[in-house]
């Protein structure tokens, strides 16, 4: 339901290529061939089971790192450190989500496609990260709104973004239900939607 903000060959001058799991709609075979035809080589950055589907489009071992939950990768001044996930169902049970630590700047937390579970919070708290960047669509087993204001309450996010929420038809969530949730747990003010195609300045104070 929402254009890409950036064509495929936009992306070929990127540092690290991350995808969370093999899903058609977050390891597109369409984005990375336009990738890859504009010359983008990676480093691809996934789990076990992504890595097969990349291993099965084309793409070399020797452009693929493997993660799994607390493994780290850095790059630059970035640290990439992904995180435990509960998937939706049995064709890819390695999910993962990320921490993005940034050298003397934020940690962000992307929680990924995953279901509730309390090792999430117990995973991602000692971080201490300042932005969470959150699923809401429950009807695909991913976190509901309430559950994603528990959690960002367990982690103490600064900041939350609502994510995956307009993507499918059959499966939109108004985004609104994460504030009311948010407000619920003492966090409303917390809450920060996204408009599309438009860039979001965080800075460390969280203004």
């Amino acid at each position: 339901m929402v254009p890409p903000p950036l064509s495929p060959h936009e992306l070929a001058g990127v540092d690290l290529y991350v995808m969370t799991h093999s899903h058609q709609d977050h390891l597109d075979p369409e984005t990375l061939s336009g990738y890859r035809a504009a010359g983008g080589r990676g480093p691809y950055l996934a789990p076990p089971e992504a890595l097969e589907k990349l291993r099965g489009l084309g793409v070399p071992d020797a452009e693929m790192i493997m993660v799994w939950p607390n493994r780290s990768h850095v790059a630059g001044d970035f640290t990439v450190r992904a995180t435990f996930a509960i998937p939706l169902g049995g064709d890819d049970l390695t999910h993962v989500g990320y921490l993005i630590l940034v050298q003397n700047g934020p940690t962000v937390y992307f929680t990924g496609d995953t279901g509730y579970h309390e090792l999430l919070g117990d995973a991602v708290a000692p971080h201490e990260p300042e932005v969470m960047v959150t699923v809401i669509n429950g009807a695909f087993r991913n976190l509901s709104p309430a559950e994603a204001a528990a959690l960002a309450k367990r982690i103490d996010a600064k900041v939350v973004i609502p994510c995956h929420h307009d993507l499918f038809p059959d499966n939109c969530q108004p985004p609104q239900m994460l504030h009311t949730n948010l407000k619920l747990q003492g966090l409303g003010d917390r809450y920060r939607p996204l408009e599309h195609g438009a860039a979001f300045d965080y800075s460390v104070s969280g203004a």
